[in-house]
């Protein structure tokens, strides 16, 4: 007798009807290799008869249900065999499949380096055809793993709390996706020694004479076995400064003469906060060298207390008389306290050509070659808008001709290259010339017809222009000011971007200096010399290394903001190698560092302060 069995399906298949095809396929065999036929059965039911190899039937038009099926096979004798029935399913769609999380288990806590995080998915499909698995951490996925067990090895993770799941997806595109489980990676816990720190500088009880030597506030918090970090210093209780790097120490600088309390809190990277004992000292008067004096005086125009300026029309001029028996290193002028404009050589003065409409408040400290310092009087002044239209050199009748500023806006802006900027005068009268101003300063004078000018070569920046005419009647008249700003291509201007968060536009397209930036080169060599400092970005100094550049050059550095307000200025000579800058008084942000070589020999580089 022959022999017979079904190959094909196995048993237990499901197939999706109109996606897997249903083929029946019988290994019939004689041992004379007389085979007749093969005749393929569905219960008792006979689908086909099949006479030559190979034995196979492919069963179209199959309805969904539960199928069990047989082959028989004859051969030329009449001798038969009849197979084993295999059952199998056809339905109409897939199944979805499901999936969970094994591992970890919620709130689990791991020990960064101790125990490995393991994500282990239990991913199951009705139809047995699974095609991978992901494993995601919230929403970015860690991994895809295509064949069981289902589970990943997750290394180099770091300390904190993290949220998983595991998505399973089938042959068919199904997909489900797990509960999210929480767990925890802390590192290990060490034992730490005894948390202590103590004020080790000054010395408790010392009294020191001002200017003899520096006056630092110290602790051994840095030698405690912890990572510090910060160290919040307080005089009689009241905060003095928090020192957040280096050495955690404070050099105080502008200490006076006076009794002082100091304690200190230590926070270290765990959050834990010691709080020293206080120490006491004291700081005498010197008992050399008279402290120099200053003060500010009325000059000309300098500033009277409460004293009224007409925006425009008159010059603020700061000036401080000084009187020492010790060569004056600077004088640095303050408004309400933050830093002005330092000036190194007599005529201590600045003149204030870029003021604005407003209140101030102004005081000077002078310092001595030898470190002392001495602070002068305050002086209040005010400064008022300017009128459409004043007279300078003579009484202003109701018969005087008025001028304002048509052209620009107010607070226009301009973009380089693309919007011309054209200053235009209008007046009640024909007038023989028009006399232009940016920040006060004279800009250009017509005499056309238009009473206009096209500024052609103008340059990314901030402008603050007016106009002057002087009429038929000799009256000498000025128009109210303008502002506006000549912008760089794709250059942001909201107001938001030009705060002290540092999110300014790029300080290399505004053009503070009406100067241009030029090389400076060392004729012998031709070597290009640039501006080289450092650190940049900085939180308090800057270092300015003039070590390539010639020898014995004068010259001036400034740090100007994005407004074109010099806020710094001091004179220097390449001979001294290194320029140390103390700019703990500027706010975060970004600024210009200018070096001024005379004779229009100006570099600039940009300056991120911290």
């Amino acid at each position: 007798a022959p022999t017979v069995s079904l190959s094909n399906p196995t048993a237990g298949q499901v197939f999706i009807n109109g996606v897997n095809p249903v083929q029946l396929v019988a290994n019939a065999q004689d041992p004379e290799g007389k085979i007749k036929q093969v005749e393929f059965y569905n219960g008792t039911t006979l689908l086909t008869t099949v006479t030559a190899a190979p034995y196979s039937y492919n069963w179209t038009n199959i309805q969904n249900g539960n199928y069990t099926v047989s082959a028989k096979v004859i051969d030329l004798e009449g001798a038969s065999a009849t197979s084993s029935s295999v059952s199998f399913t056809v339905k109409s769609s897939n199944q979805a499949p499901t999936v969970s999380l094994s591992n970890p288990t919620a709130g689990q806590v791991f020990i960064n380096g101790v125990n490995p995080v393991q994500l282990v998915a239990n991913a199951q499909d009705p139809e047995g055809r699974i095609k991978q698995v992901e494993f995601y951490s919230g929403t970015t996925r860690l991994a895809t793993v295509t064949t069981a067990p289902y589970s990943y090895n997750w290394t180099n993770i770091q300390n904190g709390n993290y949220s998983v799941s595991a998505k399973v997806i089938d042959l068919e595109g199904a997909s489900a996706t797990s509960s999210s489980v929480s767990f925890t990676v802390k590192a290990q816990e060490t034992t730490l020694p005894a948390y202590t720190a103590q004020m080790v500088a000054p010395i408790n009880n010392s009294t020191i004479e001002l200017g003899s030597q520096p006056i630092v506030l110290k602790t051994n918090a840095s030698t405690s076995g912890r990572t510090i970090q910060k160290v919040e210093f307080f005089n009689w209780g009241f905060p003095l400064v928090t020192v957040t790097s280096g050495n955690f120490e404070f050099t105080w600088s502008s200490i006076e003469v006076d009794n002082y309390s100091i304690h200190a809190k230590v926070t270290d990277n765990m959050g834990n906060v010691f709080t020293t004992t206080a120490i006491k000292f004291a700081v005498k008067a010197p008992t050399t060298s008279a402290v120099p004096d200053v003060s500010l005086n009325i000059n000309l125009s300098q500033p009277l207390n409460n004293q009224t300026f007409t925006l425009g029309k008159e010059i603020v001029k700061l000036k401080a008389d000084v009187s020492s028996s010790a060569a004056i290193k600077s004088v640095q002028f303050y408004n309400w306290g933050f830093p002005l404009m330092a000036v190194n050589s007599s005529p201590f003065e600045f003149n204030w050509t870029k003021i604005e409409v407003g209140n101030y408040q102004i005081y000077a400290v002078v310092t001595d070659n030898n470190g002392k310092t001495s602070t002068s009087n305050t002086v209040k002044f005010q400064v008022n808008p300017a009128t459409s239209s004043s007279t300078s050199t003579s009484s202003t009748t109701a018969s005087s001709a008025t001028v304002v500023m048509s052209q620009p806006t107010n607070n226009q802006i301009f973009e380089l290259g693309k919007n011309p900027v054209t200053l235009k005068a209008t007046t009640s009268e024909p007038v023989s010339k028009v006399e232009f101003f940016n920040w006060y300063l004279p800009l250009v004078t017509v005499s056309n017809e238009r009473n206009e000018f096209n500024w052609t070569k103008i340059e990314v920046g901030e402008y603050f222009v007016s106009a002057r005419i002087t009429d038929a009647r000799g009256n000498v008249i000025d128009s109210a000011p303008v502002r506006f700003k000549v912008i760089a291509s794709n250059t942001r201007t909201t107001e938001d971007e030009t705060e002290d968060s540092g999110s300014t536009a790029p300080i290399d397209e505004i053009q503070i200096s009406s100067e241009k930036e030029v090389t400076l080169e060392e004729p012998k060599d031709s070597i290009v010399y640039g501006i080289k400092m450092g650190p940049n970005p900085t939180y308090s100094d800057l270092n300015i290394f003039l070590d390539e550049y010639p020898e014995n050059m004068e010259g001036k550095v400034s740090v100007i903001d994005l407004r074109g307000v010099e806020l710094y200025q001091s004179d220097f000579n390449t001979d001294q190698g290194t320029l140390k800058l103390d700019l703990n008084f500027l706010k975060p942000g970004i600024y210009l560092v200018k070096l001024n070589f005379g004779n229009k020999i100006v570099q600039s580089k940009k300056l991120i302060k911290r």
